[in-house]
């Protein structure tokens, strides 16, 4: 068994400091097959788990993780609100192409639905100012990428050809039967 299988493992472990220890291994290792169990361990009814749990998953950077950092920042744990918005900054971060800044933005919808259920207002408000800031921050990302990726585009588009337009099938007469009618 590999060593990230092992501490995927080690996250289901009933000692508290045996999970804490792996989670904190898995986010140094940066092995995105531990982001499922990882997702899962956000559920732990340890408040520095879900901690430590949300700096791997921000430190592993998998857009997949996006809408559960969302949910994690209401949690009634205000150190790990602000490591879930730590989290979701590192993995905004490592977003390299607009495809990958589309993943996180279609998360972060994904995770807003469920930010407006929140009863506690304030907890509501806080989360809600961190996605809008997340969100402006992927719209900036996005428009800087979005001439190189135009730039690179190999399919040119076609200027339309001369004479093919409604105001030259006007002028040639083929309009005048359908104004008749």
């Amino acid at each position: 068994m590999d060593e990230v299988k092992k501490l995927i493992e080690q996250l289901k472990s009933e000692s508290g400091t045996t999970r804490l220890i792996a989670a904190e291994q898995l986010g140094l290792i940066k092995d995105r097959r531990a982001v499922p169990e990882l997702i899962r361990a956000l559920k732990d009814e340890s408040k520095i788990m879900r901690c430590y749990v949300t700096e791997a998953l921000g430190e592993i950077g998998d857009a997949s993780a996006v809408p559960h950092l969302i949910e994690a920042l209401k949690d009634e744990g205000v150190n790990v609100r602000l490591e879930a918005a730590g989290a979701l900054g590192n993995i905004l971060e490592k977003c390299k192409t607009i495809e990958e800044f589309e993943k996180v933005e279609n998360g972060m919808d994904g995770g807003s639905a469920a930010l407006r259920k929140e009863k506690d207002k304030d907890v509501r408000i806080t989360a809600q100012i961190e996605v809008a800031m997340l969100t402006r921050e992927i719209s900036k990302k996005k428009n800087e990428l979005a001439p190189k990726r135009d730039l690179l585009l190999d399919d040119k588009p076609t200027p339309p050809k001369k004479g093919g337009g409604m105001y030259q099938a006007f002028r040639k007469g083929s309009s005048r039967r359908l104004m008749r009618t």
